[in-house]
């Protein structure tokens, strides 16, 4: 997650636009419940 959250800092434009960070964001959604807050705020900024 800390790894995702820098890359997106650095670069958000290569974060949001990547479908592998789409998928890995998607499947960390179904692996935590509830999400933590900084993965519920990194899913509304590459629309998840």
């Amino acid at each position: 997650m800390s790894a995702l959250l820098e890359a997106e800092a650095i670069t958000p434009e290569q974060i949001r636009n990547h479908r592998i960070t789409y998928r890995l964001v998607s499947d960390l959604l179904t692996m935590r419940d509830p999400p933590p807050a900084e993965l519920r705020e990194l899913t509304d900024q590459i629309r998840v």
